[in-house]
């Protein structure tokens, strides 16, 4: 299902919009604003996952899992199967 918005730019930024349609790059401005969103959406993925990350290494020194918490991975997954 696709929702329609509308958006008010000031004149230089739809310039802008309007230059990068011309250019070829994008469609039409929609197309333009969809292309916004989806790499702000993809920057903001990554940042998680940069969070994440600093967060394992924070985290201290890795130990070996014991035969307990591998059992308790394995149920959590099969649960997920469910």
């Amino acid at each position: 299902m696709n929702n329609t918005i509308s958006v008010e730019l000031p004149e230089p930024m739809l310039s802008f919009v309007d230059e990068r349609v011309r250019q070829g790059s994008y469609a039409d401005a929609a197309d333009y604003l969809r292309d916004l969103v989806k790499r702000d959406r993809e920057a903001q993925a990554g940042q998680r996952l940069r969070e994440l990350v600093q967060e394992g290494l924070d985290s201290g020194p890795a130990s070996p899992l014991t035969e307990a918490e591998i059992d308790a991975i394995r149920a959590r997954i099969a649960s997920l199967g469910r």
